[in-house]
């Protein structure tokens, strides 16, 4: 199962002039070493229930590539 949270805050909104709730991930996840620990917990917790997960190397500084590079390298392996 693959679930998406989206944040949801209150926030005052000048042009309604009433308070709405706003999607804001900054509200829980402050910067990208938050989302990092936050993948790592999650690896960690699913193998203590019996999961074999692995977590991908963190910061591994590689560059995800569009969709024919990746075709084209896959195929010449």
């Amino acid at each position: 199962m693959h679930v998406v949270a989206v944040p949801l805050i209150e926030k005052y909104d000048g042009r309604r002039k009433q308070d709405v709730l706003a999607i804001n991930c900054r509200h829980f996840i402050k910067t990208c070493n938050d989302m990092a620990v936050v993948q790592t917990k999650y690896v960690e917790h699913m193998k203590r229930k019996g999961f074999d997960l692995e977590r991908e190397l963190e910061k591994a500084n590689t560059k995800q590539l569009d969709v024919t590079r990746y075709k084209l390298q896959k195929n010449q392996k």
